[in-house]
């Protein structure tokens, strides 16, 4: 059996011989990936576009060695990690599809700026890596411009829940409850208060309200579909029998996902104007994840907080954006005392990584950045003329 090469070898190869004409272009680009993965790996995976910014979605049917078990609705990522290991064939696919998109990005003139892959579990957890890359970061790699140690670093990589899987099994959960708990019980700990209060939702609360106090009520979830629309929404449609009387009803949820756990935000029992474009069912079969466009002060808002927390070894909530209308970056971070004795973290430390990134970007599309520390109410700011005094080598500084 033929051995693999190693990836930097052969994107090296990729890199020089193919010449001035890119091998992919905007025409081809999914398309190709679609066949590589299909031809050369056996992989059936589905790619999307949006902007500038390519999203792979890589379904993987065992995504680790042991199976997650679920402790109910409060369940953390933590939790869910605590006892799971990656499968060889889950590594092994990750590989191929990270190889595909090498070869992609290095010989592309389709205006591709990131490359984000999702590697899904189908199984019962839900749970999904998401590896973004950034192509100057690529390349670079590849010319010997950053080292390998530094290009990892560059990456970023996240392990959450899928809002799609989450949201159904949320669905799930909350019709089985309502067989068997009190009415305000169920609504109050699956409904959020804007959907208590909301009138699009009153007559489903209503129906699950007159459920009280019958005998024997049960309700069966005959059909679920999830799709999420937003960075934080996901709706849930679904075909319910209730098997006193033996009626199946048809309902669309649209569940807030940007908190653990998911909160039921509405209730509708006909496609409201705002999803009606939802109601057609090939948009639910179409791309089958969501992708939004990234740009690159965005990237490095979420890499600052990935390097913040590893370098403060912060156990604790962790968070950076870009507000482009401040041109700002803002950070929040916990940096965790191990004793009431400890010292709060100094914020030297965040200065220089936050410096640093921005030389090794070249980005210079800021005003300032904010630093506040959740621990000991601390904040900083810092504009870029006095990041670029304070912290850059005399020889780079640029007046």
């Amino acid at each position: 059996m033929m051995k693999r090469l190693p990836l930097f070898f052969i994107c090296l190869f990729i890199l020089f011989v193919s010449g001035c004409a890119p091998t992919y272009t905007n025409e081809n680009l999914e398309q190709s990936i679609l066949d590589i993965c299909k031809k050369e790996y056996k992989l059936d995976v589905k790619v999307k576009r949006v902007g500038r910014t390519v999203g792979i979605y890589l379904p993987i049917n065992g995504l680790f060695e042991s199976k997650v078990k679920s402790s109910g609705r409060n369940m953390t990522l933590e939790d869910a990690l605590s006892s799971v290991k990656f499968s060889k064939k889950a590594a092994d696919e990750i590989d191929d599809v990270s190889m595909a998109l090498s070869r992609v990005a290095l010989s592309s003139g389709a205006g591709v700026d990131f490359y984000v892959l999702i590697a899904a579990d189908t199984k019962a957890s839900g749970l999904q890596i998401v590896i973004t890359r950034y192509v100057n970061d690529m390349k670079r790699l590849i010319l010997g411009d950053i080292s390998r140690g530094d290009y990892v670093q560059r990456l970023l990589m996240d392990m959450d829940f899928g809002p799609t899987a989450a949201a159904e099994e949320t669905v799930k959960e909350f019709f089985y409850d309502a067989a068997r708990l009190k009415p305000q019980t169920v609504i109050a700990r699956y409904f959020s208060k804007t959907a208590v209060a909301n009138a699009q939702s009153s007559d489903f609360l209503r129906y699950i309200s007159a459920q009280d106090g019958k005998n024997n009520r049960a309700f069966f979830v005959e059909d679920i579909k999830g799709l999420q629309v937003s960075k934080s929404r996901v709706l849930v449609k679904v075909s319910v029998r209730e098997t006193s009387s033996g009626e199946t009803k048809k309902y669309l949820f649209a569940l807030d996902t940007l908190y653990i756990p998911y909160m039921i935000e509405n209730v509708f029992l006909e496609y409201p104007d705002e999803f009606k474009a939802y109601e057609d069912d090939a948009v639910w079969q179409k791309d089958g994840f969501f992708l939004e466009d990234i740009i690159l002060p965005d990237f490095l808002a979420r890499q600052m907080a990935t390097r913040i927390k590893e370098f403060y070894k912060a156990t604790g909530f962790v968070k950076a954006e870009y507000r482009p209308k401040e041109k700002k970056f803002k950070v929040i971070f916990d940096a965790i005392k191990k004793s009431p004795k400890d010292k709060p973290a100094d914020f030297d430390g965040a200065w220089k990584i936050i410096s640093a990134m921005m030389r090794r970007y070249d980005f210079k599309d800021f005003e300032s950045v904010e630093l506040f520390s959740i621990t000991d109410a601390k904040r900083q700011t810092m504009t870029r003329r006095e990041l670029i005094d304070k912290f850059w080598p005399t020889w780079l500084i640029k007046r």
